[in-house]
């Protein structure tokens, strides 16, 4: 693009030219300003060249290392899908062991937790249960280990992000310097030294290295007034290569755990057919006992029909037992009271028919209360005595009517 000429121009070339004329006079004055403050001798321009290079190699050697926390990353990751993938497998060894939890409670209740079969099965699975805790504690560790390392990540890619943007801005307020020395008015090996200064160093930096850069920029020309702004990209670089670190670290213990997870996990899937079979037997057991039990209550005549009538079998029977002599006792002396009246109506009630058997004469049967037996037998005893009397009576009369 052709740059407007200034001669015979408008006011909005006149313009443009104004403003490049104040941009290369502003520029002068900053070169001659740096220069005269600038480097001056050969071992000045050396320690200014040291540390642009330092400077600069900040952004890079925390790109290469934040390349490896998102290495870290991808890692974790697959982790949490490693251990989804074991979830069926535990999942059956989980039911396997609820269903034996279960059968031995039923056991407790019945008072038959200690049976000899039962106790075998339950010694028999109890690596597997100790598996499975572990790999639930395993399991937790690797999956902390993956917050962690997002966490870490993020601060690394924090501090990453604020250390190159404020050493790159660093290292060029230096390379400002280097290349006033080298087109400056100073002695040739001022200029020679500055030529030779290249960019990038050949090795990335390191915290030590920086902080040995910034020493020894302290006393030169130029660079001194500016300790802070390079003190404050150290300290950056610091936060990050921390948080890099603890990225790597995190990681390194996850993978530990999730080896663990692994070797539990295969051992849980190889026990799934023995523990499917070991909840087997110890349900066949429960159900036995249960059955017996059962059995034992109904040859007592008490049905199970609750934990608390099964666990005071003992007191029901009893007390059943009891109940029956009473009801029996009754019976007899109901029987015998009814024999009595009926003897007393064949003695006495040949004058009244067949009284003596109805409905007066109420019989206690089945629970049903009515008058005494032996009441009903005096007003029998009554009610004949005075037929007599008034008979005799009659009789008497009629003799002397006839007189």
């Amino acid at each position: 693009m052709e740059k407007p000429s200034c001669r015979g121009a408008g006011w909005a070339q006149l313009l443009w030219c104004y403003g490049t004329c104040c941009a290369l006079l502003l520029r002068l004055i900053v070169e001659a300003s740096q220069a005269a403050e600038g480097l001056k001798t050969k071992d000045e321009v050396e320690k200014a060249c040291h540390l642009a290079q330092q400077l600069k190699e900040v952004s890079i050697t925390l790109g290469v290392i934040y390349r490896t926390t998102e290495r870290h990353s991808v890692q974790v990751e697959a982790h949490k899908t490693a251990i989804d993938k074991h979830a069926d497998a535990v999942s059956r060894a989980v039911e396997a062991l609820t269903r034996v939890d279960v059968a031995l409670q039923r056991l407790k209740e019945l008072g038959k937790a200690n049976d000899t079969k039962a106790v075998k099965i339950i010694e028999n699975i109890t690596s597997a249960r100790e598996n499975l805790a572990l790999f639930n504690n395993e399991t937790q560790a690797v999956l902390t280990a993956r917050d962690h390392v997002h966490k870490h990540r993020a601060a690394a890619l924090q501090g990453w992000s604020d250390a190159k943007e404020k050493g790159d801005a660093a290292a060029e307020d230096v390379w400002v310097l280097l290349n006033a020395a080298k087109k400056g008015n100073g002695s040739a090996d001022v200029k020679a030294a500055a030529e030779k200064c290249s960019r990038y160093s050949s090795s990335s930096t390191s915290e030590t290295e920086l902080q040995k850069a910034i020493d020894a920029a302290a006393n030169v020309g130029g660079l001194s007034a500016h300790k802070s702004k390079y003190g404050d990209v150290l300290n950056k670089f610091k936060l990050s290569n921390a948080s890099v670190g603890a990225v790597r670290d995190t990681s390194g213990r996850g993978g530990k755990h999730m080896e663990k997870v692994n070797n539990v996990a295969k051992l849980l899937k190889d026990a799934e057919v023995s523990l499917a079979a070991a909840a087997a037997e110890i349900e066949e057991v429960k159900n036995a006992h249960e059955t017996k039990a059962q059995e034992e209550m109904k040859r007592n005549g008490n049905p199970i029909e609750n934990e608390s009538e099964t666990n005071s079998g003992g007191n029901a029977e009893s007390q059943g037992n009891g109940d029956r002599e009473d009801k029996n006792d009754e019976q007899q002396q109901v029987d015998e009271e009814e024999t009595k009246v009926e003897n007393g109506s064949s003695e006495e009630g040949s004058c009244c028919g067949n009284e003596s058997n109805g409905p007066h004469v109420m019989k206690k049967r089945h629970g049903v209360e009515g008058p005494r037996p032996v009441d009903v037998v005096s007003g029998f005893r009554s009610y004949a005595s005075a037929s007599f009397a008034l008979l005799s009576l009659v009789r008497v009369g009629m003799l002397q009517v006839v007189v």
